[in-house]
């Protein structure tokens, strides 16, 4: 029995190491899989969109080392260009709504698909910091096809994230977050603990090492010392019933970071703030974010 008893011992000094080097990377596998298009209900789509009044052109662009599905809305005598970035799970489609709001308002509008998501390539997402690899690409490219500028960024969750996290490395004139979230490390770590409790904690320094290898150093910007050195208008929106964000990773005032950042909370949670109880467009807000814009001409 004392024999069986130390090997037993011995087995599991041997398995659980294991498990806790396997499982960020299993976690990211699990997590981070391709996503198909979300499905949008009765929700506006591209195709039921009128040709001649709302031109689409679809393109192809590169974000590293796959080529990422947009549509270009060009708008007559633009204000400049809003580049929307969507949430985990989500697409550029998703947003017609607010695409709509803006073109109506005078703005041209560019969406896509992110990396692992909808029509664009990628065997996975990779990663919530691939947000900010994408959003640099997105604007990159407009930059140099000579789209309508100024930028005006818009984002959500991850795209939040994304848009924020990038703006030291772009030139926007203006960057609205809704429901992002500080650190893609951060929101992982907190996230994980809601289900596995301390054992998030034993394996934190192997999730930063696998967060490392796909992303590099810069792989765990922290968005909101991103805004503040980009020194541009930026509005960060929460949704005061939003559960999904940690509230340790959520985006609070800081002292000292910067003061073009303004805060807001909304109704909601973390999906579809910009939308009324009805399902219809939360003129509200996106009045509040269009006055926002207009006010960085």
């Amino acid at each position: 029995h004392a024999e069986k008893s130390c090997r037993r011992i011995w087995v599991m000094l041997l398995i659980v190491p294991m498990v806790l080097v396997l499982s960020p990377a299993v976690a990211f596998a699990a997590i981070f899989r391709r996503l198909p298009p979300p499905d949008l209900g009765s929700s506006v789509r591209y195709t039921d969109l009128d040709p001649l009044q709302f031109p689409r052109f679809d393109v192809r662009f590169p974000s590293g080392g796959n080529m990422l599905f947009g549509s270009w809305f060009p708008r007559e005598n633009s204000a400049g260009t809003v580049l929307i970035a969507h949430g985990m799970g989500s697409s550029g489609e998703a947003h017609l709504p607010e695409t709509l709001f803006f073109l109506q308002h005078g703005f041209s509008v560019f969406t896509y698909d992110a990396t692992g998501m909808g029509r664009s390539e990628g065997r996975n997402m990779v990663g919530l910091a691939q947000s900010k690899q994408d959003v640099i690409s997105a604007a990159k490219y407009l930059q140099q096809r000579g789209y309508p500028q100024p930028l005006y960024l818009y984002g959500h969750s991850m795209g939040g994230y994304g848009v924020l996290a990038a703006l030291p490395e772009i030139s926007a004139r203006a960057a609205v977050c809704l429901n992002g979230f500080r650190t893609p490390i951060g929101l992982m770590h907190l996230s994980a603990r809601r289900y596995v409790g301390f054992l998030a904690d034993m394996v934190y320094p192997l999730l930063c090492l696998q967060n490392r290898f796909r992303f590099g150093r810069y792989g765990n910007t922290d968005a909101l010392s991103a805004a503040g050195e980009a020194k541009i208008p930026v509005m960060i929106f929460n949704g005061q019933e939003d559960s999904l964000i940690p509230e340790k990773v959520k985006l609070h005032f800081e002292d000292g970071i910067s003061d073009t950042i303004n805060f807001t909370t909304v109704d909601g949670g973390h999906t579809g703030i910009w939308l009324s109880k009805e399902g219809e467009l939360n003129e509200g807000l996106m009045n509040t974010i269009l006055g926002f814009y207009q006010s960085a001409i």
